[in-house]
């Protein structure tokens, strides 16, 4: 009857040995919904458009005459973007007598960004950053000039005098400089005034002349508008392009 009993007991200790093992891999378990976080690309685009610019009044231009012609960018993109435009080809024109105003809103600036110092506001050949703020989606800047006018400043029909200019005319030792009639520019030697004629000289015989616009933008994220007068971003355009 003892042996028996002890062979229950063990048997019954055994099988509680079994439940306890097995309670040990029954581990506390649970789990979330998922959180899904999407990230999308954002993009930087932009259009050039010149809404009053008609190409035939570019033909066959008379003294006098004013063409209008408003290069506008516009940012189609996503995000927010800076802007910037390089002009090509207003110097040679501008020898011959066409010229315009850069509106308030765009700022000369160097490759590096830096604003240059001395420009007048007259249309020249080089690199604006629009000053005015970071184009939102949608947003369309300040036309960089309204138009462009012919002057006429007589380069055709002109014959040039090269004149020489004493730098301090109560002391021969400083010595001269060299001008010619009707340029607003000085030479330090003759030969360089001449050379400069003779693009002149060439420019006479030029009927046709061609601007060209080209614009840029970037992604504001990491850049500031402007610090001490530089346009940092600019720096980021490769204008060779």
């Amino acid at each position: 009857m003892k042996k028996k009993s002890l062979i229950s007991m063990l048997a019954t200790l055994s099988l509680v040995g079994v439940i306890m093992v097995g309670a040990t891999l029954a581990y506390l378990t649970d789990k979330t919904d998922d959180v899904v976080n999407t990230f999308t690309i954002g993009k930087v685009d932009i259009n050039l458009t010149e809404p009053n610019w008609k190409p035939e009044d570019g033909l066959d231009v008379e003294p006098g005459a004013e063409i209008a012609k408003d290069p506008t960018v516009t940012n189609t993109g996503k995000n927010d973007a800076f802007v910037a435009v390089k002009v090509t080809g207003m110097d040679a024109m501008a020898v011959v007598g066409f010229e315009a105003d850069v509106n308030e809103g765009w700022v000369l600036v160097d490759e590096t960004g830096a604003v240059v110092e001395g420009w007048d506001g007259s249309l020249v050949d080089g690199i604006y950053a629009y000053a005015k703020n970071a184009l939102a989606k949608d947003e369309a800047s300040v036309p960089l000039f309204n138009e462009v006018r012919f002057t006429d400043n007589g380069v055709y029909n002109q014959n040039f005098t090269i004149n020489e200019v004493p730098v301090d005319e109560t002391d021969e030792s400083a010595g001269t400089y060299f001008v010619i009639e009707g340029i607003d520019k000085t030479f330090e030697t003759e030969e360089a005034a001449r050379e400069y004629i003779a693009g002149l000289e060439t420019l006479q015989e030029t009927t046709s002349f061609d601007l060209v616009i080209k614009a840029f933008a970037i992604q504001t994220t990491g850049f500031e508008m402007v610090t001490e007068n530089v346009y940092a971003w600019v720096a980021e355009f490769d204008f060779a392009e």
